[in-house]
């Protein structure tokens, strides 16, 4: 090995040193900031998360506050809509007073007839077709209830005669008749005066003297059905 070998040697192994020793001076040492920064950051992430976990949770419970009050509502609601319902049913079906403006018509016998009289002239009283006639002009007048002598009439209501006696709701109920419906009273009246309603009643007012008149009345009350409710189709 000549000389100028041995320098280019020993300055390659000069170079060398330094470019190491250089390196190992920038690696950073275990307990340098680095770590301590990183694990810092660590820590604010988590604190964030946690914080927003907790934040969620406080929305859902809020959330889920705000959807029992909402249930509560509508469960009160939709109770109070089928309380009305069921009172509307109850009102057509006569199982609740009904109250309300409408009209009341007077119906009776001759003064001049005795229904317990067997001579007595028939077209001089009134008969249980003359009160369906009545009943069924008022349904056609779209009333909202009817009642004859305290009978609520409803649906199934039967109304018949035995002898010279008048069943409704299979009670007896006897002259002056006393119908009163609620609906409206211009409407019923218009049907009333109809050249076309009630025509043997009419006629029968002007020559044996039947007593018919109609007027308006307010705060009229009809009472509960009180007669037998069928409930064959019921299972």
């Amino acid at each position: 090995m000549n000389k100028k070998f041995q320098i280019a040697f020993i300055v390659t192994g000069v170079f060398v040193g330094l470019i190491l020793v250089a390196q190992l001076k920038t690696i950073v040492p275990a307990g340098g900031s680095y770590p301590v920064d990183v694990l810092n950051s660590q820590k604010e992430l988590i604190k964030t998360f946690i914080d927003e976990q907790a934040l969620l949770k406080s929305q859902i419970v809020t959330l889920r506050n705000e959807i029992d009050e909402a249930q509560k509502k509508n469960q009160q609601f939709t109770q109070q809509a089928n309380l009305e319902i069921l009172d509307g049913l109850k009102e057509k079906i006569g199982l609740s007073i009904m109250r309300g403006d409408g009209v009341s018509i007077l119906l009776d016998d001759s003064p001049f007839a005795r229904r317990e009289d067997v001579n007595a002239v028939v077209t001089s009283l009134v008969h249980a077709s003359d009160l369906r006639d009545v009943v069924n002009l008022l349904r056609a007048s779209n009333v909202k209830g009817i009642a004859i002598n305290d009978q609520r009439i409803i649906p199934t209501t039967t109304i018949t005669s035995v002898g010279g006696s008048i069943l409704v709701n299979n009670f007896h109920v006897a002259p002056p008749f006393s119908i009163v419906a609620i609906g409206d009273g211009d409407i019923v009246i218009q049907q009333f005066l109809s050249q076309t309603a009630l025509k043997d009643l009419k006629k029968r007012k002007t020559g044996d003297h039947i007593q018919l008149e109609i007027s308006r009345k307010k705060g009229v009350m009809l009472p509960i059905y009180n007669g037998e409710l069928r409930t064959n189709y019921l299972k």
